[in-house]
């Protein structure tokens, strides 16, 4: 049995639902991994075909492989429009850098982060280039709930075993889903920074770099369900 809750290689997984979780960063991850510790979720490691229980906990995890008779089992993932995604990772990069300047150029900057990104930094394995056999996996099966970061509350109620539960159950998830939840901010340190970075994650992108992040993120924006033109005003 082990103590580390944040493992990447657990999945969390509920035999009573017959459903396990993919929770993606920044989609919204620990605010769904707390809404999972009401619903007879833990953790488990994947053997082949089967789920391995590991301990009675839900994990923050980001892991992204899973058995090989996923068919049998339904999956949730948490989703987030994946154009806000890389601005979000843009903005937690620029600010740990302190690349913050008062030249600074919105577009300019976040178009050099992407190409960065892309072509330099990254191990992203949602890339296409990668190859990877779980987005392939993902790509071929159904999402039976996609939990969406900009209407949390209402995805985490589609789901027919949370909005079926009890009353008090029901009022514990919306209390969990409506309230802020996370471990880091990628502003919360550097108060003097938002001036730059405005929330409005459509305000970072030209036809340029939204080219780029669909592109070389194709599966992300299929199977979290985001339109190539959502970035657009």
């Amino acid at each position: 049995m082990t103590n580390n809750f944040e493992t990447p290689g657990l999945l969390n997984f509920s035999p009573l639902h017959n459903c396990f979780v993919l929770t993606p960063p920044k989609t919204g991850s620990r605010n769904l991994t707390r809404i999972l510790k009401l619903f007879d979720f833990h953790s488990y490691g994947v053997d082949g075909d089967r789920f391995v229980y590991v301990h009675n906990q839900v994990s923050h995890n980001h892991t992204l492989s899973f058995m090989e008779n996923h068919l049998d089992h339904k999956i949730m993932i948490s989703c987030r429009n994946p154009y806000a995604i890389y601005v979000s990772m843009f903005r937690l990069k620029r600010v740990l850098d302190k690349k913050i300047r008062s030249t600074f150029n919105l577009q300019k900057e976040f178009h050099e982060f992407v190409l960065e990104y892309i072509f330099y930094d990254t191990n992203d394995p949602w890339k296409e280039s990668f190859n990877n056999p779980y987005i392939k996996k993902l790509l071929g099966r159904k999402i039976d709930y996609r939990i969406k970061l900009e209407n949390f509350k209402e995805s985490i109620f589609q789901v027919p075993f949370i909005s079926n539960s009890s009353q008090e159950m029901i009022n514990e998830v919306g209390k969990l889903a409506s309230e802020r939840y996370g471990d880091h901010s990628e502003l919360k340190m550097f108060d003097h920074a938002r001036q730059f970075f405005p929330s409005d994650f459509k305000l970072y992108y030209n036809q340029e770099s939204a080219d780029l992040i669909y592109e070389n993120f194709r599966s992300k924006f299929i199977i979290m369900d985001y339109e190539r033109d959502s970035w657009k005003l």
